[in-house]
């Protein structure tokens, strides 16, 4: 399997790249924001237009496609940099926190487009932070080196005192320098009664292992909470989850719904395995979370084949397919660092 750094390159070049396509020949939720009288009103006030006039003004229109044209080319030169630049440069730095900002920005929206369901918001969550994924453990120093021997690939995770354990160096000093046991942290585990978890391929940074395995596994149970209301019910069921299902595997309404109801029951079954600090939780969940993800971001792709006209899958789905590979890459970054 690829190195964890080459997984996450490649979810941000993903999310960048289907961002950018999306904004080029689909469309962004721009409007929800300058056609809300609410919040865009004063707009039309400063420029001396009534609100009819604003909603249905040839140069707002126009101005709307500019942005998106702009963001468009933005995130496709972004992803471009993720793959011809390899090191963690501060060009790179500074175009994933514009790419992050430009999710956050369409994700919100997004999220206001779907009248503030919190299974959107939620949803949303791993995508909008995946060029913060790459940035902090994706690239340089850190979780790229896997080449660990079995004993330096210990790396207790059951317990909050393990976690804290592994934040404090040895206290051995010898000469006024530190030993060479102290000057890495300790490989081998501490003593304790619980039971010893141990993550494996992390790095000689195990507090930066532990901080990675955390941080990324909350973003994908988010992610499969937000995705469960909706499949379950919680939120209404959206009409595409149902034709999708429908189309891909040729049944009814009714049982489409009911599928969707139990997939759903999954996606929180899983989420919840995995916010247990147990590999074999972990992995039990990642049994059903990447699958259900490779199924549901291809689903875009073959289930309006035969519906739709050729170039509308190609500008329409295919971006859907890219920008919601990070919900499959990311998932299987999981699986390394926690896999025996």
């Amino acid at each position: 399997m690829p190195k964890v750094k080459y997984i996450l390159r490649f979810a941000t070049v993903t999310a960048c790249l289907g961002l950018g396509l999306r904004a080029l020949f689909s469309d962004l939720p721009i409007r929800a924001l300058v056609w809300d009288e609410q919040w865009w009103g004063w707009c039309a006030s400063l420029v001396g237009m009534s609100w009819k006039e604003w909603v249905t003004s040839a140069s707002v229109d126009a101005g709307i496609e500019t942005v998106k044209l702009i963001i468009g080319i933005v995130m496709i030169v972004i992803a471009g940099l993720v793959i011809t630049v390899e090191r963690d440069t501060k060009v790179i730095k500074t175009a994933l926190w514009i790419a992050f900002v430009i999710l956050l920005i369409q994700n919100f929206l997004n999220w206001k487009e779907h009248f503030w369901q919190i299974g959107q918001l939620l949803e949303l969550s791993l995508l909008t932070a995946t060029p913060l994924l790459y940035m902090k453990y994706g690239g340089g120093r850190g979780l790229t080196r896997f080449e660990q021997t079995k004993e330096d690939s210990y790396l207790p995770y059951g317990t909050l005192r393990s976690w804290l354990s592994r934040l404090r160096r040895p206290a051995e000093v010898q000469g006024g320098r530190t030993s060479e046991n102290a000057a890495r942290f300790s490989p081998m585990p501490p003593q304790h009664s619980g039971p010893e978890i141990g993550i494996g391929h992390s790095t000689i940074d195990s507090f930066g292992s532990v901080e990675a395995v955390r941080v990324t596994t909350c973003l994908v149970a988010l992610t499969f909470i937000g995705h469960g209301f909706y499949a379950a019910g919680v939120h209404p069921v959206p009409a595409s989850f149902v034709m999708m299902t429908q189309a891909s595997l040729g049944v009814g309404e009714g049982v489409a719904r009911n599928l969707l109801f139990s997939a759903g029951l999954l996606d929180f079954m899983a989420a919840a395995l995995l916010l247990i600090p147990r590999n074999k939780a972990m992995l039990i969940a990642l049994c059903w979370i990447i699958p259900w993800a490779i199924l549901t971001t291809l689903a875009r792709w073959w289930s309006y084949q035969g519906i739709v006209e050729w170039n509308t899958l190609l500008t329409q789905w295919l971006p859907e397919v890219i920008i919601r590979l990070p919900h499959v890459l990311v998932p299987l970054v999981l699986w390394r660092w926690v896999r025996k």
